[in-house]
Formats: C-alpha cells, sequence, structure tokens
C-alpha cells in the first residue's frame, strides 16, 4: 500500500509518499514466514534558474531498502531473520549549458542498520558520485561521457572504492 502527496509550483515540486509492505523469507524447507516493511520517501525538485535545476530525495524506513539499492531482509541465524531499517539520500543539479550541452552531477548514500548475527560481508554503507557531460545535436540522437564512483562498507567494516568513466551513445525513436 502506498499513499502519495505531491506540491507542484512555477518553479519546482515537492512530494511525500509512505509504503507498506509484506515481505517474505522461506528458510531451508521451512513454511515461508512474513513480515511487515514500512516508510517514508520524499522527493523534491527545484529550478534555480531558467537551465539549472536541483533535485533530491530521501528514504527512510524498515523493509523498504531495496527502494534505493539496498537489503530489506537479513538472515541472523539459520532459520530466522529480520527486516533491515534503512536510510538513503540522493542530491543532484542539471545544467543545460545551451541548446546541445547538458551536465548532470549527482550524489548519494544509503546505510542500513545491520544487525547481530549478519554476515560481516553484508552491506552497510554504500556512497556514489556521478557527473557527466552530455552533447545531443538533435532531438534523435546523443553522446556522452561520464565519470562515477563509489564505495562499499560492509557491516564487518571492510571498505572498498570503484572508479569508471564510460562513453555512450544513443538514438531516440520520433
Amino acid at each position: 500500500m502506498c499513499i502519495r502527496d505531491r506540491y507542484t509550483a512555477d518553479r519546482g515540486q515537492i512530494q511525500l509518499a509512505a509504503l507498506g509492505r509484506q515481505l517474505a523469507y522461506e528458510p531451508n524447507l521451512e513454511p515461508v514466514r512474513t513480515g511487515p516493511g514500512g516508510g517514508l520517501n520524499g522527493t523534491f525538485f527545484l529550478d534555480i534558474a531558467k537551465r539549472c535545476r536541483t533535485y533530491g530525495g530521501v528514504l527512510w524506513g524498515r523493509g523498504i531498502g531495496s527502494y534505493r539499492d539496498l537489503p530489506d531482509y537479513a538472515l541472523v541465524s539459520d532459520n530466522q531473520g529480520q527486516t533491515l531499517d534503512s536510510l538513503a539520500w540522493y542530491t543532484g543539479l542539471t545544467h543545460q549549458w545551451n541548446t546541445k550541452w547538458s551536465t548532470n552531477l549527482t550524489v548519494s548514500e544509503g546505510t542500513v542498520s545491520n544487525l547481530p548475527g549478519q554476515s560481516l560481508d553484508s552491506i552497510h554503507r554504500l556512497q556514489y558520485f556521478a557527473v557527466n557531460l552530455i552533447w545531443q545535436p538533435n532531438p534523435y540522437a546523443f553522446a556522452g561521457a561520464e565519470y562515477l564512483w563509489g564505495s562499499r562498507e560492509n557491516f564487518g567494516l571492510d571498505s572498498s572504492e570503484a572508479n569508471r568513466f564510460m562513453v555512450s551513445f544513443g538514438f531516440l525513436l520520433p
């Protein structure tokens, strides 16, 4: 079940939503177990100049981490699991340099409240940063380059980082 309310103004929008859901878990050769999950989500965008928009969002709740690439549920023993609390946010800025060139910058983080008994390699925190430059020479084609950085910290405090540079080309059908 989801309840949503949206407010729109001349230069922006804010949206709030509440979500309730049922999660299921099936231990090895045992009956399915279920439990509730739910939380809140808020998003916004604001046109801060004619060709510049900022946006963002926050997600908080129990058993809803998968809405921001985090786990919903964790095994805490061979036959028992529990829903996980999550808090995630993102923010960004899009700028249209002219009619053919644009840039997007995004930053995000998500954290899970891990439980005793979880595996030490379970996700605890994810962080992400991306910046790109897109060229759209006509309404039907684009090319772009993007740099991405991400990090992952596990429940056992092991962490790693990754960097990626990618180039893309696309065609938009009329």
